[in-house]
Protein backbone atom coordinates (compact mmCIF):
# COMPACT_ATOMS: atom_id res chain seq x y z
CA UNK A 1 0.00 0.00 0.00
CA UNK A 2 1.28 3.33 -0.95
CA UNK A 3 0.85 6.50 1.03
CA UNK A 4 -2.79 6.73 1.72
CA UNK A 5 -4.34 10.06 2.63
CA UNK A 6 -7.01 9.94 5.27
CA UNK A 7 -9.26 12.93 5.39
CA UNK A 8 -10.84 14.04 8.61
CA UNK A 9 -14.61 14.28 8.48
CA UNK A 10 -15.97 17.77 8.36
CA UNK A 11 -17.63 18.87 11.56
CA UNK A 12 -20.55 21.17 11.29
CA UNK A 13 -20.89 23.77 13.95
CA UNK A 14 -23.95 22.86 15.95
CA UNK A 15 -25.93 25.95 16.75
CA UNK A 16 -28.39 25.88 19.62
CA UNK A 17 -31.99 26.24 18.71
CA UNK A 18 -34.21 29.06 19.95
CA UNK A 19 -35.59 27.04 22.86
CA UNK A 20 -32.12 26.23 24.18
CA UNK A 21 -31.07 29.86 23.87
CA UNK A 22 -34.10 31.03 25.83
CA UNK A 23 -33.51 28.40 28.50
CA UNK A 24 -29.95 29.61 28.91
CA UNK A 25 -30.92 33.28 28.82
CA UNK A 26 -33.65 32.91 31.42
CA UNK A 27 -31.84 30.43 33.65
CA UNK A 28 -32.68 31.73 37.12
CA UNK A 29 -29.37 30.83 38.72
CA UNK A 30 -27.36 32.46 35.91
CA UNK A 31 -29.56 35.54 36.07
CA UNK A 32 -29.42 35.78 39.88
CA UNK A 33 -25.68 35.13 40.05
CA UNK A 34 -24.77 38.81 40.76
CA UNK A 35 -27.21 38.92 43.68
CA UNK A 36 -25.86 35.66 45.08
CA UNK A 37 -22.27 36.91 44.84
CA UNK A 38 -23.20 40.21 46.47
CA UNK A 39 -24.87 38.37 49.35
CA UNK A 40 -21.86 36.11 49.86
CA UNK A 41 -19.48 39.09 49.82
CA UNK A 42 -21.64 40.87 52.39
CA UNK A 43 -21.58 37.80 54.62
CA UNK A 44 -17.79 37.63 54.47
CA UNK A 45 -17.35 41.35 55.16
CA UNK A 46 -19.85 41.41 58.02
CA UNK A 47 -18.40 38.27 59.56
CA UNK A 48 -15.02 39.96 59.89
CA UNK A 49 -16.67 42.90 61.66
CA UNK A 50 -18.73 40.64 63.91
CA UNK A 51 -15.67 38.67 64.99
CA UNK A 52 -13.96 41.87 66.11
CA UNK A 53 -16.83 43.40 68.04
CA UNK A 54 -20.07 41.52 67.79
CA UNK A 55 -22.63 40.65 70.41
CA UNK A 56 -24.88 37.59 70.23
CA UNK A 57 -27.72 39.89 69.19
CA UNK A 58 -25.63 41.23 66.30
CA UNK A 59 -24.96 37.67 65.14
CA UNK A 60 -28.65 36.79 65.26
CA UNK A 61 -29.68 39.92 63.38
CA UNK A 62 -27.07 39.34 60.70
CA UNK A 63 -28.06 35.68 60.31
CA UNK A 64 -31.75 36.61 60.06
CA UNK A 65 -31.05 39.24 57.42
CA UNK A 66 -28.92 36.89 55.32
CA UNK A 67 -31.48 34.13 55.64
CA UNK A 68 -34.25 36.47 54.47
CA UNK A 69 -32.24 37.62 51.45
CA UNK A 70 -31.27 34.05 50.53
CA UNK A 71 -34.88 32.92 50.91
CA UNK A 72 -36.00 35.71 48.59
CA UNK A 73 -33.46 34.68 45.95
CA UNK A 74 -34.56 31.05 46.21
CA UNK A 75 -38.25 32.00 45.93
CA UNK A 76 -37.54 33.90 42.72
CA UNK A 77 -35.61 30.92 41.32
CA UNK A 78 -38.37 28.47 42.26
CA UNK A 79 -41.08 30.72 40.86
CA UNK A 80 -39.26 31.10 37.55
CA UNK A 81 -38.86 27.32 37.30
CA UNK A 82 -42.59 26.87 37.83
CA UNK A 83 -43.82 29.14 35.04
CA UNK A 84 -43.44 28.91 31.28
CA UNK A 85 -42.58 32.59 30.71
CA UNK A 86 -39.58 33.08 32.97
CA UNK A 87 -38.83 36.57 31.72
CA UNK A 88 -41.98 37.80 33.49
CA UNK A 89 -40.46 36.92 36.86
CA UNK A 90 -36.78 37.58 36.21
Amino acid sequence: MANRVVKMPLRRKILPNQKELLEWEYDPYRTLKPQIRRLLNEIVADYENLVKSGTPLDYRLAAARYAAEAKGILHVAQASDAVFHRRDIL
